[in-house]
Order: C-alpha cells, then structure tokens, then sequence
C-alpha cells in the first residue's frame, strides 16, 4: 500500500524504510513541526511580479561531521536535499572516511532518529537499502553494535533466541554521529572521553 507523505504541501509518497514515520523525508518532518509555512512572493517582496511565485523555506540542521548548523534542507523535486546531513563536500568527505563508515553510520542514524528500540534485520535491510551497501544480516548488525554497547550509546535487548533489539540511549551532549563513529572506532575498546 502506498503511504502519502502527512506534509500538507508535499506530494510524495513515503518509501518503505522511512526513519520519519508518515513523512517522505527529514524535511518535511521539520516543516510540520516547526510550524513552518510556504513563501509568498508578493508577500516577500511587494511586488505584483511576484504573484503566483511561492516557495517552500530553506531549513537548517546541524552537519553530522562539524556539529555547525550550515546543512541546508531543501524541498526539491526529486527529494535529493531533503535528507542532507554534511554541509559542504569537505564535511562529506571527512565524515565517511574509513572503511564501513557508512554502515556504521545508517545503523546508527536509524536508532538514534526512530526513538525506539528496533529489530536487527530490519535495522540490516534498511541500512541495504539506504546506503547501498551489501547485503546485510542480523549477525552483522551485532558486530557493529558491539563497540557502541560498550561505550554507553547503544543497549541491547535479546528478546527471544531468534529476536535481538538495539536502542539509542545517549542523552548527553549532542555529538555529530561521524564524530562518535570515529572516535568509537580510534579508541581501541576503551571507555568514555568522547568530544563535540
């Protein structure tokens, strides 16, 4: 069944791995809760030229390598903005160097944005899908949890002997993900001392 997206002014369809429940992207889930609301041309710049010229707000959201609010959100066409999270090529660069950074990343981004805990396989066919990566297992998803266990992000819970849940509980001070990415993996195994 197609779900459409909740966004009043948005007339995209929600894909089936959606970390936004009933929105089609990052984006549209902040413009609804921000409240935000389409601008008007006329309004804007008092000028009749401008009738019928409407747009859709910029948004800005912190970049997962930085930590600066510089990574704009847009509402474009084929969505390609609506889930940005680097700022500039630079950050991009810097935030996915390494190898399986961005496995690490997606597994994360999915548990830290859905606020629940979240089945293994799923975690794995949503970071497949998101991120283009090889296939993925339950098993996989283990492995990489088992550093974030360690340092307090993630818990575990082993509901049944075929059933394993991870969940996002760091509540501390808001760190970029790539940045936790990284330092988690440089620390050898040891314990705490995470920076912004």
């Amino acid at each position: 069944m197609v779900q459409e997206c909740s966004n009043p002014e948005c007339d995209r369809t929600i894909r089936r791995w959606s970390l936004y429940p009933n929105y089609c992207s990052q984006y549209c889930d902040l413009f609804v809760a921000q409240g935000r609301a389409i601008i008007n041309g006329k309004e804007k710049f008092g000028k009749h030229q401008f009738v019928g010229f409407n747009w859709m707000p910029k948004i800005m959201v912190d970049c997962q390598w930085c930590g600066k609010p510089n990574c704009t959100l847009t509402n474009s066409v084929d969505n390609k903005n609506g889930n940005s999270v680097f700022c500039d090529i630079n950050c991009r660069n810097e935030g996915w160097k390494g190898k399986n950074t961005q496995k690490h990343y997606w597994l994360l981004r999915t548990l830290q944005k859905l606020k629940r805990p979240v089945v293994a396989g799923d975690m794995a066919r949503y970071m497949e899908e998101k991120a283009g990566c090889i296939a993925g297992s339950s098993r996989m998803v283990g492995s990489i949890m088992r550093s974030y266990i360690k340092h307090g992000f993630v818990t575990r819970t082993q509901t049944n002997r075929e059933s394993t849940t991870y969940e996002w509980t760091y509540r501390g001070i808001p760190i970029p993900l790539c940045k936790i990415i990284r330092q988690v993996r440089g620390s050898a195994g040891q314990k705490g001392n995470l920076t912004r």
